[in-house]
This record gives C-alpha cells, structure tokens and sequence, in this order.
C-alpha cells in the first residue's frame, strides 16, 4: 500500500473508535482537523462545498503514547445513511453541536442513530463560542442540557471550543482520555467479523477494504471470505492507522489489501469474515424500539430502509403480538428484507421510513430466521423473550430452534452468540442433558432442538402407520422402504438419529432392519384365517416338495372364491414373518418343518460325501429338479451348503443358524 510506518514505530492502537455526530455545518470536520492535524474531507467535491459526503478517517495521539480512530460523520441529511454506516462501529461518540444554531434536526436523528446502536459513553462539544456571546452560550448549554436529558449523554461533560481560536481544545482532549480510560476495550474473542464500508484500489497491491473490526482476529495469510458474495482470499497486508500490523483486532480502524478480488465486487455493507461461517438472510426477528416522532405510526408490513453494521437495505416490517407500531413502541417484530444481509444474533440495527427517510427506530437483531413464523406466534413471543433476557442456555435453545431446518455446529453457535468456545460447550452439553437438544452424528457434530426431533419423529410415526394400516398382517416395515417415503431433508439425511431416537423412547421395535410400531400386531381376519389354514395344511401334505404361489392360490380361491391375489400375497407374507412357512424362491414356498427336513437331509448326506449332485438331490428328495434347483440356492444363501461349480458341498452353517 502507501508508506507506511510499522508496528514498531507507531503510538500503541487502543482497541476504541470515536466518532462524530451533529448537524450539518456545526463544525465537526473542523474539529476533528484541530485534534488530530488530518482533514477528512478527502473528495475534490467536499473540499469545493465545505461539508462532508462520504465517511472520513482519523487518528488521535493520547498522552501516554496511544492512539484512537475518529470516524467523521456527514451532517446532511441527504447522507443519513452514510452517518448510520460510521456509527455502527463506535464505541465513544463525539457529539458537536454549534452555539450559533444549538440543536438542529440532524442533531436528533444522530442522537437517536446512537441511542439505537448502542452507544453508552459520549461528550459533547459547544462548538463555535467565537461567534456568540457569553449569553448566548448560555442560552446554547441550556438548550443541550435539555436535548440529552434521559439519554445516555445526559451527565456527559459539555466542552466550549472553538476550532478557529483554539479555545477548549486542551480540555476536549482531557475529557476525551478520560473516557477512554473509562471505557473497556474489546475481547479478541469470537469470530473474525469486519463490516465494510470503503473499497478501494491501490496500483501494485490491488483491492482494498476499509472497516471497523467488531469481533475476532485475523492475521496476514489468513483465509477469508466476503460475504454474501462468497468471495474467498487470502489477507495480504494489514494497516492500522498508517501502521502496517501484523493482526486485525477487534475496535481498531482497518485497512485489509484482499488480492485475486476486483473492487467493483464488493460494495458498502458486505462483511469480511472467515469462510463458511456467516449465513446471510432475508428475515429477522427484532426487539425494536420507536421514538416518539409521529413518523412511528407505521402500518404492519410497511416498508422501511433497514441498517445493519455498514449496510441499508429496504423490506417491510411486521410487529409479533397483539401491539401495534405507534409512536414509543417498545416490543418484538419481524422483518423481511428485499436482499440478503450478513448479521448474528445482538447485533445492533436502525429503522428509517421508507420516503421520505427519517430515523424513527431501532434495537437488536434477536434470531435470524428462515421462517415466518407468525403461526407460532404466542410460541415465538416467549422465544424472543428468552433470547432477549434469558440465560445462555435459554439463548443457544432459542437458537438452534430458530435456525432450523439449519443444523448449526458449536462454531456457528459460538459466531453467532458471540460464547467463549468453552462456555458454549458446557451450555450444549447441560441442553443434552436436560433432553432439550440432540446431538446428531455428524462430522462436526451438528445440533437439532428436542422439539423439532419430536416432529420429525411423528413424521417417521406417520410413516409407519400408514403402512401398518395398508399391510396389516406384515411384521413391520424395512428401513431402506421406509426411509424412501420420507420427504424432508433432514428426517432423510439423520435417518438414523431419528430412528434411534425413537427405538429408545420404546414407539418403534426394530428387528434387524425390520421396523414396527410398538403397538402393532398382525391379525388375521375370519377370511384371512381360512386362507392361511388352508395353505398351511396345502404346505404340510407337500413335505418337503415346495409348492407353487399360483398352485396354492388356485386351490385356495376353489374353496373360498372371495378370496383376491392381494389377500393371498398378504397372508403368504404373513405366514413367512410368523415362521410357519418359507419363500425359497418368489414363486415357491416351503414349510419351515418341510425346509429343515430338506437341510438336514443333504446335511446328514454331505457328512459323509465330500459333495453332492443336483441330480443326487432331486434322489434323496424324490422331487423334481425345477423344484430342487430353487432349494438348493436358497440353501446356498442360508450358508447350508456352497456350490462349487456344478456340485455343493458343505457350507458354514449349521441348521441352529437356518431361518
């Protein structure tokens, strides 16, 4: 990039942003150039106008040898949105205000912008005291002191400067070191997160983003991903503040160089995170704050421009309950967006009207949701109540409840909960315990809440009981058949889980590979019991001769001619599952006494004869060879016997293991 200082030759970043808010023309690039040296106003247009367009960068030296970034905010309205893209990543506002004009309506929707973001320490500085007099200024405390009563600038120290005399700048940076000795810096933990709000390139490095780290590290060489552009790099340079550093940390002003990416390919608002980590969504769940601006009474589903991290984008919002949006509204609603936006659970967003645009609320982001969930309403209320102000536990179930028909991973529930990896495995494992999760075996294990399980499992249920009903003389149903009747993914793809999960719970028998319902049991009607004495008796007379399913079926139907083939294929299967018969072949059956009469035969024969003929069978058996050949490849299977070529010879299994 540019020449560049590193890291051993620079005043020590402290992980802080500052940022600018106020009105149009109350002073505050001016400011920020008489703290820190460095005019923001970088654009040829900004400089001819005298107001600022786009964002600007600065850095403050601290006594003691440290150094925050400024971000400068645009005051016009026109550039609201711009002002909410700077905001998003502050964590100490600079709220400037000038004694000539006092508060200005940009003055109370930048004031509301970070109230909704979240910011809780600030000051304010009562710029150009040079044109007023004393009792003016007065008049101009007055009118702050009453501006910021009951908002978190209420005890904020109230500066008089004057960027043209110098006057309050020695106390403004006083009062500025002292905040930040009051406010904490950011953990290094979580996943790597950097909204953008500038691109660039520079000749021989390429691409360039711009941002505010908000969580996580990432280092020179680490893989990342733009999203929701799918986008995939690696970092090459990392700058600071003009400091080429080695680490991107959490609360500094960044510039990442991404090469093999175009800058034409990324916009304000994408995030630079790790790959596969981010799921972007059209539809939140919100806790969402009104002003009292009578621009709050909005209709249900009235469309709004919706700002997350560095991004605006528009949809329509929905309140969830029974209130109504009005003035002061302080409760749940969903919103549904027009394009996809990368944001976790607790991120901090603004609400603007759709036209014209003024800031009329905000809150936090609560679940991302693929579904619109208003059937569940009274449901999902006490969702988001519990994801609101719950415990950990209470959070990560709401959680992975809400990402279904997701599966997230531990990693994906510590990225978007923001959890020390540790504390969300303890938290997973006491859910398991209490039988509100289930662990599905998966690699990485992936999670699925207790209720949605409990859905899929009557989705199995079902399954099995409409066969039951079609089939009731069958002893169940195999996995691989009942597995092809199911239609949601991912009943399809945990297949196992599911069935295990039911098995246990004692609703399904399995047997091998054959599944029931444990209520079942296969009767015989008075027709179907005649059907299956006569065959029986049919199998019984025919010894050890197999009989023919269409022979069998004839004969039955001569004496009971209401009898229908599918009747009859139902008790034929009925009495292969009791074990009073066997299908050797799917066209012949044999008693079970008959087929060990046959076994045991050739057994007792090859004991004594190293192998044995098909022709030797057909003698020892006094049948046919149609009749044998079947026979003896159903006893080739069973393990009875082996063929080798065109004799058997004895197999591994002895008649104990014959079915």
């Amino acid at each position: 990039m540019r020449e560049v200082k590193h890291d051993g030759g620079a005043a020590k970043p402290v992980s802080l942003v500052m940022g600018t808010a106020g009105h149009i023309d109350h002073g505050k690039t001016e400011l920020v150039k008489s703290l820190t040296g460095i005019n923001t106003d970088r654009l040829k247009e900004e400089q001819q106008r005298g107001i600022s367009i786009e964002l600007g960068f600065a850095y403050l030296d601290l006594p003691g040898g440290s150094r925050i970034g400024i971000v400068d905010v645009p005051g016009h309205e026109r550039f609201i949105k711009t002002m909410v893209a700077g905001a998003s990543g502050i964590d100490i506002v600079l709220f400037v205000i000038a004694a000539d004009e006092g508060v200005m309506p940009q003055s109370v929707e930048h004031l509301d912008v970070c109230r909704f973001l979240g910011v809780e320490s600030g000051l304010v500085a009562l710029t150009k005291a040079d044109l007023v007099s004393d009792e003016e200024l007065e008049l101009a405390r007055d009118d702050i002191r009453d501006f910021v009563r009951g908002t978190f600038l209420e005890d904020a120290a109230v500066v008089v400067t004057s960027a043209k005399t110098g006057l309050g700048l020695d106390e403004l940076m006083s009062e500025i070191v002292r905040l930040v000795d009051r406010v904490p810096g950011h953990s290094v933990a979580g996943t790597f997160r950097m909204p953008i709000d500038r691109s660039f390139t520079i000749q021989g490095f390429g691409t360039v983003v711009t941002g505010t780290v908000i969580s996580g590290r990432a280092s020179v060489g680490t893989a990342v991903e733009v999203y929701p552009h799918k986008l995939r790099t690696r970092i090459r340079r990392i700058e600071t503040h003009n400091t080429l550093v080695s680490e991107a940390l959490p609360g500094h002003r960044t510039a990442i160089n991404l090469p093999k990416i175009a800058k034409t390919e990324i916009r304000r608002g994408d995030v630079l995170s790790v790959p596969n980590m981010l799921r972007p969504g059209y539809v939140f769940d919100l806790h969402l704050q009104l002003n009292q601006s009578q621009r709050a009474e909005l209709r249900s589903g009235a469309r709004i421009r919706f700002h997350v991290g560095t991004k605006e984008t528009l949809g329509r919002v929905f309140p969830i309950g029974d209130a109504e949006f009005g003035p002061g509204f302080d409760g749940f609603a969903q919103v549904r967006l027009e394009e996809e936006v990368v944001a976790l659970c607790f991120d901090r967003f603004v609400l603007r009207t759709y036209s014209p645009a003024h800031v009329i609320g905000g809150g936090v982001i609560l679940t991302a949701s693929s579904r619109r969930r208003f059937k569940l309403r009274d449901e999902l209320i006490e969702q988001l109540r519990a994801m609101k102000d719950g415990s950990d536990a209470d959070r990560v179930a709401v959680f992975v409840k809400s990402t279904f028909p997701g599966l997230p991973s531990l990693d994906e529930i510590v990225t978007q909960l923001g959890f020390q990896k540790e504390r969300a495995e303890l938290v997973v494992e006491s859910l398991i315990r209490d039988e509100l999760l289930l662990r599905l075996s998966s690699a990485p294990p992936r999670f699925l809440s207790s209720q949605d399980a409990e859905s899929l499992e009557r989705m199995l249920l079902a399954r099995l009981r409409e066969y039951h009903a079609r089939f009731p003389l069958r002893a169940g149903m195999q996995e691989r058949a009942l597995l092809s009747k199911l239609k949601h993914p991912v009943l399809r793809d945990f297949f196992a889980d599911i069935l295990a999960r039911a098995v246990a719970s004692g609703k399904v028998v399995a047997d091998g590979t054959l599944l029931r319902l444990a209520s079942h049991s296969s009767s015989l009607t008075e027709e179907q019991e005649q059907v299956a004495s006569l065959l029986r008796r049919r199998l019984e007379i025919s010894g050890t001769n197999p009989v023919e399913t269409a022979f069998a079926l004839s004969e039955v139907q001569g004496k009971i001619a209401s009898v229908t083939p599918g009747v009859f294929r139902e008790v034929v299967n009925y009495l292969v599952q009791s074990g009073d018969a066997v299908r050797v072949s799917p066209d012949l059956l044999l008693s079970s006494a008959g087929l060990r009469r046959v076994a045991k035969t050739i057994m007792d024969y090859l004991a004594t004869h190293k192998m044995m003929t098909v022709a030797t069978a057909r003698d020892l058996l006094k049948s046919s060879r149609r009749f044998v050949v079947p026979v003896l490849e159903y006893l080739d299977r069973a393990g009875i016997t082996r063929r080798e070529g065109d004799v058997r010879v004895r197999g591994a299994s002895s008649l104990a293991d014959l079915k």
